[in-house]
């Protein structure tokens, strides 16, 4: 009987965090179209990103079922996230400096390892020869469409900040292969 009482408050808990958690996606889509209409109205990032970014910093923290090493790297993914899009925002409203911009990219690199640890945790399915040589040809087809518009005192970081996008991305995909089958 204990445990029959147990599975309830489980899934009563488990059904009111649905409901919370389907708020907060509304509310971050809502957050996103405000801040898309800013930019567009404006012209450049404004305060308004950070607010779909805490949205999903929250919505992070209360995922059910998960556990609590996933939910932390998560939230400090978020969390660095929004120190990089700060980081760009100021950039952007003071003129381009190089040091806000390197700082922005640093945090944005700091949450893809965090992502690229939570989604390594699960295993790997696909061969990592092959993945390296599909993503990494990927990642220099696009560097190279981007070469001629980044600073070349820039080139350097810009292409290990695309490296740990690339990796994140081959791990996300990979990860979710994994959990389906």
């Amino acid at each position: 009987k204990t445990q029959s009482i147990q599975r309830e408050k489980k899934a009563m808990s488990s059904k009111g965090s649905g409901i919370v958690l389907n708020i907060l996606l509304v509310a971050f889509f809502a957050s996103s179209a405000y801040h898309v209409r800013e930019l567009m109205q404006f012209g450049s990032p404004s305060i308004t990103k950070m607010i779909p970014v805490g949205i999903l910093i929250l919505n992070a923290m209360l995922l059910p079922n998960v556990s609590s090493a996933f939910r932390l790297f998560q939230v400090l993914a978020m969390v660095f996230s929004a120190i990089g899009d700060y980081a760009l925002m100021l950039d952007d409203q003071i003129g381009g400096s190089d040091a806000t911009f390197m700082i922005g990219l640093g945090a944005f690199l700091v949450a893809h390892v965090f992502y690229i640890i939570n989604f390594s945790r699960r295993g790997y399915r696909f061969s990592v020869l092959p993945a390296i040589i599909f993503y990494g040809l990927g990642t220099a087809a696009l560097f190279g469409l981007l070469w001629q518009y980044i600073p070349a005192d820039l080139r350097i970081p810009t292409a290990v900040y695309m490296f740990g996008l690339t990796t994140t991305t081959w791990r996300c995909f990979d990860a979710a292969d994994v959990h389906a089958s």
